[in-house]
């Protein structure tokens, strides 16, 4: 198992921080980016990368369909 962070601007990190302890906060807010700041296998990196962008592509997506639901109630 490995632990890996980001660094957010202060923005975001403003934003996250708000949010944090507000259960389904993944549903309100947009994906950030955020610069990958653990050292890890190269390996590890390349999937990770895969994988973020891939949860981060399904992220906006769903965001895309509740966005337009609500603009047709």
């Amino acid at each position: 198992m490995w632990e890996v962070w980001v660094s957010l601007s202060k923005t975001n990190s403003e934003k996250t921080i708000e949010y944090w302890e507000i259960e389904g906060r993944e549903n309100e807010l947009e994906p950030m980016f955020g610069w990958l700041s653990t050292s890890l296998p190269s390996n590890i990196v390349c999937w990770t990368i895969i994988k973020l962008f891939w949860i981060l592509d399904a992220r906006r997506r769903k965001a895309n369909v509740r966005r337009k639901q609500a603009e047709n109630r």
